[in-house]
């Protein structure tokens, strides 16, 4: 990923259970999806994400694939 901008985690609620967002403003727009366990501060430390869906008969499967990239302190 070009861009090092910074990321942020949304939180609607309190509760473990809350659908978390993970957001960053990228320079060709806003980019979200549900969060993943990915916990970083900037994208500058992601080596790459790929994002694949997957339709059942009734469910879609997001997978959402991580290649680490360098880190910041």
């Amino acid at each position: 990923m070009s861009a090092d901008v910074p990321v942020r985690v949304d939180v609607p609620g309190p509760g473990l259970t809350a659908r978390r967002t993970w957001r960053c403003a990228l320079p060709e727009g806003e980019a979200s999806i549900p969060c993943g366990g990915t916990h970083v501060r900037r994208t500058g430390e992601l080596g790459g994400i790929t994002v694949t869906l997957e339709a059942g008969e009734q469910s879609l499967t997001m997978r959402t694939t991580v290649t680490p990239g360098r880190r910041f302190g």
